[in-house]
């Protein structure tokens, strides 16, 4: 390799180095105005879920705003006991007050065995258990309707 090509290949080098800085520049400043645009203010939300008396352990709860409700879907998990609080999917904490679909999801692995905590049921092959009146989001039966402040939710489920 000669010098002059050592040349051509540093300044091709620095021009590919300088379209690449452009370009990292572009997408921070894209994401910067993304996070500048504000979000509803968040209310913090709970409740229990019980599927005919007895707590549903490990079911999925989404608040899915509807009509002219603004925000994030918001989501939680139930404990041993059956209780959730919803988060939002960009990370802030409760729900924005206005009305919502409620859909709840409770999935068990084909052997009807309970998923592990960070399994996805699609990994795993998982089943859903819930009948579309509480599972699915064109047939779901629940709403809610989270005010100022926020407030507890709290659903009784029947397999019946």
């Amino acid at each position: 390799m000669t010098l002059r090509d050592t040349r051509v290949e540093l300044k091709a080098m620095k021009r590919r180095t300088y379209a690449a800085g452009s370009l990292l520049l572009v997408l921070i400043a894209g994401c910067a105005a993304s996070e500048a645009v504000e979000a509803p203010e968040s209310h913090f939300v709970t409740g229990r879920v019980t599927m005919d008396g007895e707590p549903l352990k490990g079911a999925i709860v989404k608040f899915v705003p509807t009509g002219s409700t603004r925000g994030d879907e918001c989501m939680g998990q139930t404990d041993d006991t059956g209780l959730y609080t919803v988060k939002q999917f960009r990370g802030h904490e409760g729900a924005q007050s206005g009305k919502f679909l409620v859909v709840i999801e409770h999935h068990v692995k084909p052997d009807g065995s309970p998923m592990l905590p960070g399994e996805a049921p699609r990994d795993v092959g998982a089943i859903q258990i819930l009948p579309p009146k509480y599972s699915s989001l064109s047939a779901t039966t629940l709403k809610a309707d989270v005010p100022e402040g926020g407030g507890e939710f709290s659903f009784e489920l029947s397999g019946k």
